[in-house]
Parts: structure tokens; C-alpha cells; sequence
């Protein structure tokens, strides 16, 4: 998506589309992009490794 982002005139515009594309909610289309950009590190939160740890920690508990 990042090399077609000079193609739409807002970041909005980008996943309206994309999520048409994928037959998926816009909604959807932004925490994907949004996930991705934590992975990434270009922005700061929980990592989707993080959240499967902890995932996997709290089902080990008792």
C-alpha cells in the first residue's frame, strides 16, 4: 500500500479503497495498517508477538 499512497489524497481514501478490494470493513483495513506500523516500530504499542505471549501466558495460568 505504502508505494500507492501518492495516488490517494488522504490516508482515509487509501484503506476505503483497499478494503473494497479485499471485500473487508475500512475499519479492518486501519488496525491492519495500524498493527503493522507497531510491528514495525514506526509507531510505539504492543507488538502482535507481545500480544501472543501474553495470549499464551494467561491461557498457561492457572
Amino acid at each position: 500500500m505504502s508505494q500507492h499512497r501518492s495516488e490517494y489524497s488522504t490516508e482515509r481514501a487509501r484503506h476505503v479503497q483497499v478494503a473494497e478490494s479485499l471485500g473487508v470493513s475500512r475499519e479492518s483495513v486501519r488496525r491492519w495498517v495500524a498493527q503493522h506500523e507497531i510491528d514495525t516500530g514506526v509507531a510505539a504499542g504492543v507488538t502482535s508477538d507481545e500480544c501472543e505471549e501474553l495470549r499464551r501466558l494467561r491461557e498457561a495460568s492457572p
